[in-house]
């Protein structure tokens, strides 16, 4: 995004004639409503607390049609406070050519603040990255690849350490991103095979559905028992290549 912000030291300001961000819905609480399971921004004053993922537009133009002006990503894994100028509620867009969603469109004008250059150091900002990534909602607009990077990077931002191998916590973001043709599969096994592929064509799913998804072992040992006892008698009859886990091995000796 060179040329797009500046700094004037203490904020990040827009430096094109309007720019719109593009923040999902269901990620942010409104004063008037009621709080939502999978949020963890919200709205206040004259401004929004966000985590600073999402695609963006530059408008050298404030009369350019959308779709003529390409979708950049801002990628600061972290919580930020934003002030855009005004903002559009609940707009249903499909960025990217993916699924149609529910937006809220923060709208700004040159020299609006983005975020502050010197971002504010908090436990709870890698508690608020995990919830999302744990409930699959980790906005689509990072590639595969991305999602691993942007939760070290995350940790490092705030000056704190995770604490676990980095072998399981790319093995947890490899169970919670499977392949939309088949989730009983890892998106990783199939972008592995086929570089090609657009690597954020993958679906995203909770611990739950990941816990479905991986065999009838995990899935009836977790919680939501009736659900996944259905899923599971699917994933029988279907004849879905389960993996066996070592725990289960010993269970059935």
């Amino acid at each position: 995004m060179a040329g797009e912000l500046i700094s004037d030291g203490k904020y990040i300001l827009i430096n094109t004639e309007y720019a719109e961000a593009y923040v999902p819905e269901e990620l942010i609480d409104s004063p008037e409503g009621e709080p939502k399971p999978s949020s963890v921004g919200y709205e206040y004053g004259d401004g929004f607390v966000i985590l600073g993922i999402c695609y963006m537009r530059f408008y050298g133009d404030v009369g350019l049609p959308r779709d003529s002006v390409p979708l950049s990503t801002l990628i600061y894994p972290n919580m930020i406070e934003t002030k855009p100028s005004s903002f559009v509620k609940s707009s249903k867009l499909s960025l990217n050519d993916g699924e149609e969603e529910s937006y809220r469109i923060l709208q700004y004008y040159r020299g609006d603040v983005l975020m502050e250059a010197t971002s504010r150091k908090s436990s709870t900002n890698c508690e608020s990255f995990l919830k999302l990534l744990s409930s699959g909602k980790i906005p689509r607009s990072l590639t595969y690849d991305e999602v691993y990077k942007a939760w070290m990077d995350n940790y490092l931002i705030n000056g704190m350490t995770p604490k676990a191998p980095a072998v399981t916590m790319q093995a947890i973001v490899a169970e919670l991103y499977r392949d939309p043709n088949n989730p009983a599969n890892q998106f990783s096994r199939v972008i592995g095979k086929n570089p090609k592929i657009d690597p954020r064509s993958y679906m995203p799913v909770n611990m739950n559905g990941a816990s479905a998804y991986s065999s009838v072992m995990s899935a009836l040992s977790f919680e939501r028992f009736s659900e996944k006892l259905v899923s599971s008698i699917n994933m029988v009859k279907a004849g879905v290549p389960q993996r066996q886990s070592p725990l289960e091995a010993v269970i059935t000796m």
